[in-house]
């Protein structure tokens, strides 16, 4: 579907006039009927596809289960719908135009999509339109406050791919990221084990935490106290 999606982006398509996809019989972007801005909703496609693979993975009666148990379905409440353009007067259009180009030369312009607007031009007038926040711009951050990432993922969960080898992965991490603070905090059953990185850093002193020493114990710790956890359990 994505090579699809790139060729009809690129023009290479011109001859046809409509196009349906549908990835199973429900529709997997988010149901029948159900709109989504089509460059993040094929960001998100691209990123499952790139996680699981195009291989069926599901069994039905575990669907099924899932299903009962309340997985699909959402208790959000629907946002009203937004006028794509409110109607300005030539003075407010002017004054509108102002404030996009202010945010368009706060912005990187790396015209990557990954807010969800097609384009940093369009991201600018969303945000001047009240329709997202500047914060939705994930390159903008800060250098002095960095970025935050936080991932989490549930062992019960219905989509959660294979962990695999967390010791190493995180390793290799703290390895080639020695700038990078990692916060792990692996739970089960109410027990839990925690990494941080910046208490680890405090107690090396000038010691750096790539230290290949200083990897093999933590990789050694890892993989011990997951052990342990699961044992336990």
């Amino acid at each position: 579907m994505g090579l699809h999606l790139e060729k009809i982006e690129m023009g290479l398509m011109g001859d046809i006039e409509y196009f349906e996809f549908r990835a199973c019989l429900e529709g997997c972007i988010g149901g029948p009927l159900t709109v989504a801005n089509r460059y993040e909703a094929k960001r998100t496609l691209q990123k499952f596809m790139r996680i699981f693979g195009q291989e069926k993975r599901l069994k039905l009666p575990k669907v099924q289960k899932a299903c009962e148990e309340g997985w699909f379905f959402s208790e959000r409440k629907r946002r009203p719908f937004q006028e794509a353009a409110p109607h300005l007067s030539i003075d407010e259009s002017i004054e509108r135009q102002g404030r996009v180009e202010d945010i368009l030369r706060r912005l990187p312009r790396k015209e990557c999509g990954l807010c969800g607007s097609p384009d940093c031009r369009t991201f600018a007038e969303d945000v001047v339109d009240g329709k997202v926040s500047l914060e939705s711009c994930i390159l903008l951050a800060k250098e002095s406050e960095g970025t935050t990432v936080f991932a989490s993922f549930r062992l019960d969960h219905i989509d959660l791919a294979p962990l695999g080898d967390m010791a190493s992965s995180l390793s290799s991490l703290i390895m080639g990221n020695p700038g990078v603070d990692f916060i792990y905090t692996h739970r089960v059953d109410g027990r839990e084990f925690r990494l941080d990185t910046r208490q680890v850093k405090e107690k090396l002193g000038d010691l750096p935490i790539n230290n290949p020493g200083v990897i093999k114990y933590l990789g050694d710790l890892i993989r011990e106290s997951l052990s342990e956890l699961r044992s336990e359990g």
